[in-house]
């Protein structure tokens, strides 16, 4: 993992330009809004059937810890960003252009807004500050 994110120790860091801050918190709540979609998915599908059907408490099951572990790893990632890793920013974009054309599905609703967000997102990591902030960042690591 070391030769996609770059070193992980020392300080990197200085402090990120606005537009950086912002979409690192834009992030943050994107990932939240997704696991929440997730568990409201399958209280709605519980709530709605009455009882559990053969198998579909575990399929709801593995998608809810499904969305906590991407949760997890879009914050790992996010981090990365934050600190200036290009990788970081590019790879989130790549998620999220796959959310946007995931969302037209049976879930519109749920999954369009944890997208939208996400996608706002990218657009502050692409800003005219935040890509000072990436070019410094490369400079300062070698």
């Amino acid at each position: 993992m070391v030769f996609l994110f770059g070193r992980m120790d020392g300080p990197r860091e200085k402090n990120p330009p606005r537009s950086v801050r912002v979409a690192f918190w834009l992030f943050i709540v994107g990932a939240s809004l997704r696991l929440i979609a997730a568990g409201s998915q399958l209280l709605a599908e519980d709530a709605g059937h009455g009882h559990v059907q053969r198998g579909g408490a575990a399929v709801d099951a593995f998608g809810l810890l499904f969305s906590a572990i991407f949760a997890g790893l879009t914050v790992v990632v996010v981090i990365r960003f934050r600190q200036g890793s290009r990788v970081a920013r590019v790879l989130l974009l790549v998620v999220v252009v796959f959310s946007l054309l995931i969302a037209p599905g049976p879930n519109f609703v749920l999954l369009l807004l944890p997208a939208v967000v996400s996608a706002c997102a990218v657009v502050m990591g692409f800003t005219r500050s935040a890509n000072e902030h990436f070019k410094e960042s490369m400079h300062r690591t070698g």
